[in-house]
């Protein structure tokens, strides 16, 4: 298992490839940024750029990737709907505070 604490989304890729894992996972999504597009992380055009980006070295690699992305407090993915229509599955992780374990 590598850990990596970079947001970069570049980085990331170039690590991938140079590392070339079995699965990638990235926690969280609106925390990525690219280096090519001039917005803020945590933006729309941000998280889709990466998304993207990610997406596309999935692909080529043939390379499991995980993209986490928070909730906001009513429940809706935070940052575009645009990311549920790029990725094949959507997991939800539900539960109440009085559980010991999420859905």
């Amino acid at each position: 298992m590598y850990l990596s604490t970079e947001n970069c989304v570049e980085a990331i890729i170039d690590l991938a490839r140079t590392v070339q894992p079995a699965l990638l996972a990235v926690d969280s999504i609106q925390t990525m940024f690219s280096q090519e597009v001039a917005s803020t992380p945590g933006s729309i055009t941000q998280v889709r750029e990466s998304a993207a980006r990610l997406l596309v070295l999935a692909k080529n690699n043939n390379l499991p990737v995980f993209l986490v992305g928070h909730v906001t407090k009513d429940g809706s993915i935070a940052g575009p709907r645009v990311l549920e229509h790029m990725v094949d599955t959507v997991l939800y992780f539900e539960g109440d505070r009085g559980q010991m374990f999420r859905i």
